[in-house]
């Protein structure tokens, strides 16, 4: 299993809950780098950032293991940005999100890479169809409003 928690400015803590079905009761869980925190809670396992990790991308290996032995591994994937701190700096993290998004990787801090919807939030930017409230957030929970609903129709159907 994977998770990719996209990317994140610095100090950001993006998180992803794993959900395991089936699986016996979760026991605990180790890591290979320590890179990521990991809480069990009953069957879901909710992954956050070590606070303090420097700009670069982190990838950690996850056993979570269950109380007769079993081991799962859930692979682990994060990019901190530098903080801009000058407009200059700003432009470049926004251009920097939009080819993020163009790729097909996540540039938006309150997408996490385990929610349902991130496959499609990263394909809606990169079709052209929407493109956050900002460079670095997409405001997931926000309600739409009709102008925002006809427009996303009316790009979808160019």
């Amino acid at each position: 299993m994977a998770v990719d928690l996209g990317s994140a400015v610095y100090g950001d803590t993006p998180s992803a809950t794993v959900l395991f079905d089936g699986a016996d009761e979760l026991n605990e869980v180790k890591s290979d780098y320590g890179y990521f925190d990991a809480a069990i809670n009953s069957m879901r396992v909710t992954i956050t950032p070590k606070a303090g990790l420097q700009p670069g991308t982190y990838t950690d290996t996850l056993y979570v293991h269950t109380e007769n032995g079993a081991v799962h591994f859930i692979t682990v994937t994060l990019t901190v940005t530098p903080k801009p701190e000058e407009p200059q700096q700003e432009a470049d993290a926004a251009l920097s999100g939009v080819l993020a998004a163009i790729t097909g990787t996540n540039p938006f801090s309150d997408v996490p890479g385990g929610a349902y919807y991130n496959a499609a939030v990263r394909w809606a930017v990169k079709n052209g169809i929407a493109s956050g409230t900002d460079a670095k957030h997409f405001s997931p929970d926000a309600a739409c409003t009709c102008g925002q609903i006809v427009t996303f129709l009316y790009r979808a159907n160019a």
